[in-house]
């Protein structure tokens, strides 16, 4: 259904290569994005977000520049949270880890995800692996989140805006 682009690098050509393969969602990170507007909207209604302040809590739709409204699903990841894993110890605590969560549910929030590199799991910090399985199995319950992923999400959430 998809894959990790390095670095979640990528441009126009690369996404549009992408649906041509029949990918149905793809990760990035928000500062890629660089207008937002509601799906079918005119072309005056692109609101610039290149200062990365594109809302990470809902899915976007990527259409290929031919025309042919052939498009697959962006998720722009939390970036604070994706830090705190990454680089900030935040996988030393799963309660902290989902709290970080819950604090970025806010209302009228879709989703919230984060995305980092795999390594962080275990090679950066011992027992992030650990960590992360009691958040989601435990922790995320009791919290009042509900544990997806992309294409079970995308099934029932159809996205609205476009990017």
């Amino acid at each position: 259904e998809s894959l990790w682009l390095p670095e979640t690098a990528c441009d126009d050509a690369t996404l549009e290569t992408l649906i041509e393969e029949g990918v149905k969602f793809v990760i990035l990170s928000a500062s890629q994005a660089e207008s937002v507007r509601h799906v079918g909207g005119g072309e005056d209604d692109w609101r610039t977000v290149s200062d990365g302040s594109i809302d990470t809590t809902v899915p976007y739709k990527f259409f290929h520049r031919d025309g042919t409204r052939r498009s697959l699903a962006v998720f722009f990841y939390n970036g604070e949270i994706a830090r705190g894993v990454a680089f900030e110890g935040l996988l030393a605590s799963s309660h902290a880890l989902v709290g970080a969560c819950t604090r970025a549910a806010r209302r009228g929030a879709q989703i919230i995800n984060l995305a980092t590199d795999g390594e962080s799991f275990g090679h950066h910090f011992r027992w992030g692996d650990r960590c992360v399985a009691y958040a989601l199995e435990a922790e995320a319950e009791r919290a009042g989140l509900r544990v997806t992923n992309y294409g079970e999400f995308l099934a029932s959430n159809e996205p609205a805006m476009e990017v």
